[in-house]
């Protein structure tokens, strides 16, 4: 669907497979990456879009909640990536998402 970006050659292939506006309400998209590496491809659905109150976009990796006490929980990431992985991924999430994002507006735009 979107280009592949390789912003470090010691870092594997990231791509956005796919991108949907999101079915809750608080996300913008909901995506899939894809982690091309030597051992083969990591696909990663459930990848969330959001914007924060300063109206910035960030990307949100799968989740699940915990416990804590009571009715009180706390959300865990599903899949741990290092830092470098992580920067890599979220910069092709939210580029995969300015285009789509854009294009989205420009066919509303048009009709």
């Amino acid at each position: 669907m979107h280009e592949p970006t390789q912003p470090n050659q010691a870092l594997p292939c990231v791509n956005v497979l796919d991108i949907r506006p999101s079915r809750k309400s608080s996300a913008i998209a909901d995506l899939t990456i894809e982690i091309q590496t030597k051992c083969g491809t990591i696909t990663i659905a459930d990848c969330r879009i959001l914007r924060n109150r300063q109206n910035q976009t960030w990307m949100a990796m799968p989740s699940y909640p915990v416990p804590t006490s009571g009715r009180d929980f706390k959300y865990e990431q599903t899949v741990l990536l290092s830092k470098e992985l992580r920067r890599a991924v979220d910069d092709a999430a939210l580029a995969g998402f300015e285009k789509w994002d854009a294009a989205r507006n420009k066919a509303v735009v048009q009709s």
